[in-house]
């Protein structure tokens, strides 16, 4: 999909706050001591939150839908708690045993949870902040705007997969790189900023596809 101008992303609201929000880590950079790691486990925790919020998402299209999207969401709820959940209980172990230097004691959900919060000072602060953009987003960009009546509760289901995979190996290849290179603050900030243009961007794309499901790609009636 093609790069959003300069002018499309300061004309987006959301994409301006998303940039906002994605930028906060580099109060604990400057202030709490973080350094690479703790970024990492943040990004992860962040893959929690967004699956509570499109657990939501998938109840609103089901109920838009009538009955048939009703049955359609009642039964894959469950599997994406199962499945999602599972997804992000490895990628957190790896998380937590390559970036952080805290560990677990327990390999249980609420143990990694426990160690990931306890990682690095105020760590539930920024999840926090994260948590209610979140939210907002999702009144915004998908009751406010109806976008849950044009998808259906399997589209929203797999919603999230693309972007943990592609975001999540850029920034494990930056931790990894960082790590190696003593971790310059340099390097640590820019891992922020890219992370919060990659988000600000996504904000653009997802305006644009949510305008083309409506008029077409060309702008026609679709």
């Amino acid at each position: 999909m093609r790069v959003p101008s300069l002018r499309e992303m300061t004309g987006s609201p959301l994409a301006i706050v998303a940039f906002l929000v994605n930028v906060a880590p580099l109060v604990g950079v400057f202030f709490w001591g973080w350094q690479a790691g703790a970024l990492v486990v943040l990004y992860w925790l962040e893959n929690l939150v967004i699956g509570v919020v499109n657990i939501v998402r998938m109840a609103a299209s089901g109920v838009a839908h009538g009955g048939r999207g009703v049955g359609a969401a009642a039964f894959l709820i469950p599997f994406f708690c199962v499945h999602y959940g599972l997804f992000c209980f490895v990628h957190g172990m790896f998380v937590m045993l390559l970036f952080s230097g805290t560990g677990f004691d327990q390999l249980d959900p609420a143990g990694l949870l426990a160690a990931a919060l306890g990682s690095a000072p105020h760590m539930g602060v920024l999840l926090a902040v994260i948590a209610v953009w979140k939210v907002v987003q999702f009144a915004v960009s998908f009751i406010w705007s109806g976008a849950f009546r044009r998808v259906t509760p399997p589209d929203v289901m797999a919603s999230p997969y693309a972007r943990i995979i592609f975001i999540h190996l850029a920034i494990f290849a930056g931790g990894f790189a960082l790590m190696a290179l003593g971790q310059p603050i340099v390097g640590v900030i820019a891992l922020v900023l890219t992370k919060a243009a990659f988000d600000a961007v996504s904000e653009v794309w997802e305006a644009r596809k949510a305008r083309e499901t409506i008029t077409g790609p060309a702008g026609g009636s679709a």
